[in-house]
């Protein structure tokens, strides 16, 4: 089996490819040139059996109206031209995966697969449009899978940004800390890609969340605990928007969602709650310190 992953370099993408690698599986790059030539996509994906689409420029920073732009086009752009290529291919790659967001839903409603209460600012917006894509494929050649992510925890990402301030005992929760954030371990995330690669059944819009709910304050409290730190300080929204944009606010301000599918499917998480997952990511990020 080829399995092709796009943004590789990434956080996500790195693990998926040391996964899989490790497995004895042959994974390979996507150049990131070649995501905007569908010719050579086309080339490139003549013998590959799986293409998970990762890629992605961060949405972690200030949304000003070039890094919009560099964000759609990585996102949306790059899923048309894939998408393109897998209904022209006479023999296309037998799975696509391809990426979304949480940040689809509105931060209103409680949301499982079946909600269409989305939200109306960008990033609502933009996952829609990523959407669209994998949504038009024509063939019945390909499986495909569009997995909403939420706010992935391991040995980088977001966690690796938080750590050294909690590790110093500056820790804080957000405003009132009842932001809901909805998590999903590294390592429940890649068990998902191995599943939904073995498993036929698995096709069509996943929430790729843990089961368990909590809110920033539940979050703040564990990561600080791990620190043998306490939790003292709230810092105001507005704050964290001035300093690191609205990227950064919209990965605490989010909608309460569901792994409706995952559940009825019988998928079995390693850590399904907060304190076993930051004490696994946690460790790791001290031992390479």
């Amino acid at each position: 089996m080829i399995i092709a992953v796009t943004g590789s370099n990434g956080f996500i993408g790195k693990n998926i490819k040391k996964h899989f690698l490790t497995r004895g599986q042959k994974v390979i790059s996507v150049p990131r040139k070649i995501l905007y030539d569908r010719t050579a996509l086309e080339n490139f994906f003549e013998e590959v059996d799986v293409i998970i689409h990762i890629a992605g420029t961060p949405i972690t920073k200030h949304w000003t109206k070039h890094n919009r732009k560099k964000m759609f086009n990585s996102r949306v752009l790059t899923t048309q031209n894939i998408a393109h290529v897998i209904d022209n291919m006479e023999n296309p790659p037998g799975l696509f995966i391809s990426t979304s967001a949480i940040g689809i839903y509105n931060n209103i409603h409680y949301h499982d697969e079946s909600s269409n209460d989305f939200s109306d600012n960008f990033l609502g917006t933009l996952c829609k449009a990523w959407e669209a894509p994998v949504k038009s494929i024509e063939t019945d050649k390909t499986r495909t899978i569009i997995t909403r992510l939420g706010i992935v925890l391991g040995d980088g990402g977001i966690l690796s940004r938080l750590s050294w301030l909690f590790k110093m005992g500056l820790g804080a929760k957000i405003g009132h800390g009842e932001y809901p954030m909805p998590l999903i371990h590294i390592a429940d995330l890649l068990a998902f890609y191995e599943t939904a690669i073995k498993d036929t059944g698995y096709e069509g819009i996943y929430n790729l969340t843990a089961p368990s709910i909590i809110t920033n304050e539940e979050f703040s409290g564990a990561l600080a605990e791990s620190y043998i730190k306490k939790l003292r300080f709230s810092i105001p929204p507005f704050i964290l928007n001035l300093i690191f944009g609205h990227g950064f606010m919209n990965l605490i301000n989010n909608p309460i969602v569901i792994p409706k599918k995952l559940l009825e499917a019988g998928f079995k998480y390693k850590y399904d709650q907060i304190e076993d997952a930051l004490e696994d990511c946690l460790k790791k990020i001290k031992n390479k310190n």
